[in-house]
């Protein structure tokens, strides 16, 4: 089911950061001192050095509709930034206590770590918007920079052959070199993996692979003039009020 879905999820990103030295909780419940019921959960808990990722892990299906879109947004997305709230004024409020209570490898306060509260899905839908302040991404983004496998995405197999120094110059950092805190925070804000694929779209023909989103008329133009204005409308507090 999604339960176990996002589990496996939440697991192989886990993984990933562990991999980078990063020091990782997963499907952690924050618990005030003294209290028996949690305030919320984290799904990924990543420290290193003094950048702290707190990620929330949301599962969805490709949409087939825009409704399936807004519903996304409404829902598992919305309960994200629930989640992230609650999470971020629970540490702001009991950090040295989350330490002493799972023996971190940190000394630092509150105020001194660079925070990045993430929130991921399976979908590339509302990528890099900030919902209620708070940073969306796909997995498939966060991946690539954990992966640092961008360069297999537009591979050229003649030209990695002819010229040996092609993949070190199409990496985000070096081959082998362990991913910082303040290299991954650069890399998603800076919207690099897109950054990087964008000029190799654009090389290519379009015409010739999407040959519908050339035609003014074209069923494939006026389903994308649809989903701008079903972003305009959601903007604007509209779509709720649909019948």
């Amino acid at each position: 089911g999604a339960q176990e879905r996002r589990e496996r999820s939440t697991a192989r990103l886990a993984e990933k950061f562990t991999r980078h030295g990063f020091t990782v909780l997963v499907d952690q419940d924050l618990i005030r001192p003294g209290a028996e019921k949690k305030v919320t959960d984290v799904d990924i808990f990543a420290l290193k050095g003094n950048y702290l990722f707190l990620i929330q892990v949301k599962m969805t299906f490709p949409s087939i509709t825009l409704r399936d879109a807004h519903d996304h947004r409404r829902t598992a997305l919305e309960k994200a930034i629930e989640q992230t709230e609650k999470s971020m004024h629970f540490f702001s409020d009991h950090w040295s206590y989350f330490c002493e209570q799972h023996t971190l490898p940190t000394d630092l306060d509150w105020e001194s770590l660079e925070m990045m509260p993430l929130i991921v899905s399976t979908s590339l839908e509302w990528d890099h918007q900030l919902l209620s302040g708070y940073l969306k991404i796909s997995q498939f983004e966060l991946e690539r920079y954990l992966e640092n496998d961008a360069c297999f995405l537009h591979w050229d197999p003649i030209q990695a052959i002819e010229t040996p120094s092609w993949k070190q110059s199409h990496l985000f950092y070096p081959e082998g070199e362990e991913l910082s805190g303040s290299k991954l925070k650069t890399l998603i804000e800076g919207n690099a993996l897109w950054a990087y694929l964008e000029p190799a779209v654009e090389a290519k023909p379009l015409e010739n692979y999407l040959w519908g989103f050339c035609e003014a008329q074209s069923a494939a133009a006026e389903a994308q003039e649809y989903f701008i204005r079903g972003n305009q409308r959601y903007d604007a507090g509209e779509y709720g009020k649909a019948a």
